[in-house]
Order: structure tokens, then sequence, then C-alpha cells
């Protein structure tokens, strides 16, 4: 009976760490996979948007920004036709005496689509 008893603690020693020794396999291959997957979202959202130098440029997909703390891109935006708008704009850094502006000039000038405009910060001004 002893020789059976020992017999039996030894098996589900042995049990118990294989078993141990696949979870914490698991666990780690789990972690790899979880860490590679959340790694490739950050990276992709990490990406800059594309400073806004020219209003046609809306008329493609992918995010755009006017930043007024970089310089260098017009205040002043005419629109002389009809533009389907698609990309995603963000104003930031603006100044209220001088303000961004988007304006339509000329007979069926105009701005549709699905795009969209976010004024973000506490300085952001868009006219």
């Amino acid at each position: 009976m002893k020789q059976t008893n020992s017999t039996i603690t030894f098996l589900s020693a042995q049990y118990r760490a294989v078993l141990k020794d696949a979870y914490l396999k698991g666990l780690a291959s789990t972690a790899i996979l979880s860490t590679a997957a959340l790694a490739s979202v950050y990276s992709s959202t990490a990406e800059a948007a594309t400073p806004l130098n020219n209003i046609d440029q809306l008329q493609n997909g992918g995010d755009y920004t006017l930043d007024g703390s970089t310089g260098g891109t017009s205040k002043d935006f005419k629109v002389n036709k009809q533009l389907d708008w698609k990309g995603n704009l963000t104003v930031t850094h603006g100044n209220s005496s001088d303000p961004y502006k988007i304006r339509g000039y000329g007979q069926g000038s105009g701005i549709t689509g699905d795009g969209s405009l976010k004024i973000s910060g506490s300085d952001a001004v868009m006219a």
C-alpha cells in the first residue's frame, strides 16, 4: 500500500510540474504576442499629421494639421471650386487677431464631403 501511495504522489508531482510548465509557456507566448500587437498599434498611431499647405490637399484622405507654432503655412485658404473634403484637419496654436480662414470665392465654390475638422487647444482659432 505504501508503494502505491508513493507512486501516486510521485506521478501527481510530475503531472503538476508538466502542467505548470505548459501554463507558464502559454502565458509567456501570450504576453509576447500581446506586446507585439500593442507595439504595432502604437507605431501606426504615432504617425505625424501632414502640414496643410494647400486647401486641395483635403481632397485626399489622411490627417492634416494647421499648427501656428511651426509657421510657414498660409493662414488664408481660398476655395474657388467645389471641394470634396475627405481629410481630417486639426487646427492648433492659432492667433485670434489673425485666425486661419477658409473662404469661398466665385460661383459654384463650396465644400462637401465626409472629412472632419477638429479645433484643439485654448489658442486654436479658425474663422
